[in-house]
Formats: structure tokens, C-alpha cells, sequence
């Protein structure tokens, strides 16, 4: 977990909703705008709860898909961003904390929800691999009859 105790939680909406990216059928709900500061302390105060500061799953399209827990008068986050890169988590950490008490959250720039043409070629030749390992409908490997 990532202590973000102290942290502006108006800020870190803000700052997560501007780095996640619109996903699945969030495409049709798709607003381009910046979110703005009532709308980030309207998102705060609907999601909060004994143990959850802030969640947030799609705004305005956008997977943002980000919880804020509290814990011991504490407030954490995990320390892999769902649907997000390594390098998404430490900009958004980048931006509400102050770059001596941002830790480092890993060495890798890519994760699975990475749209870069490297990861959609590696996407595309795992499933390439994998229909091609498949037998063809109707061969005689799939009814058993030569």
C-alpha cells in the first residue's frame, strides 16, 4: 500500500481522471473536458465511507478505477493502479506529493492495460500464437475421423 495521508484528495481526482483514458462502452460516455474542483469534491463526497476516502470507477467515460482507503487515520492506495501503467501511477504521484516522499513503484513502464505499439504487438503475436495452435473446425483432429 501507498500512504497518501495528507494528501489533497480534490487534487488526486483531478490528477487521476486527467491520466486514465476513456475504455469499453465508457468511449460513448467519453467527455474531453478537465474535471473540475466541484466536480472532484462531489465525486469525494459521494464515494466516502468508514474505510474508503474516495472510489472512483468511470467518470465522465474515463476508467479511472481508483480507491483511496482509510486505515489507522491514514489514507493508502494500492500500489499497482488497475487499468493503468507503472508510469501513470508515478505521475499521478508525482503530482500530488512532493518528489521526496514519492516512492518508487516499480521499474516497469508497461503493464496490461498499456496501448503502445510494442505492447499491441505483443498482444497481437500471443493471439496470433494462440489461434494458430488451435486445429482447424471440421479437421480430422477435432472429429476423430480420418
Amino acid at each position: 500500500m501507498i500512504d497518501l495521508t495528507g494528501v489533497n484528495l480534490v487534487a488526486l481526482v483531478k490528477q487521476a481522471y486527467a491520466l486514465s483514458q476513456p475504455r469499453g462502452l465508457g468511449r460513448l460516455a467519453y467527455e474531453p473536458d478537465v474535471l473540475s474542483d466541484a466536480d472532484a469534491q462531489a465525486l469525494i463526497d459521494r464515494s466516502q465511507s468508514a474505510s474508503i476516502a474516495v472510489s472512483l470507477d468511470y467518470v465522465k467515460g474515463r476508467g479511472v478505477k481508483l480507491v483511496v482507503f482509510r486505515r489507522d487515520g491514514r489514507l493508502e492506495i494500492q500500489d499497482a493502479w488497475y487499468d493503468h501503467t507503472t508510469a501513470q501511477l508515478t505521475a499521478l504521484l508525482a503530482c500530488v506529493r512532493p518528489a521526496a516522499v514519492t516512492p518508487e513503484v516499480g521499474t516497469a513502464a508497461h503493464s496490461l492495460s498499456c496501448e503502445c505499439s510494442v505492447c499491441d504487438r505483443r498482444r497481437s503475436i500471443r493471439a496470433d500464437a494462440q489461434t494458430t495452435d488451435l486445429p482447424a473446425a471440421g479437421s480430422s483432429s477435432t472429429t476423430g475421423v480420418n
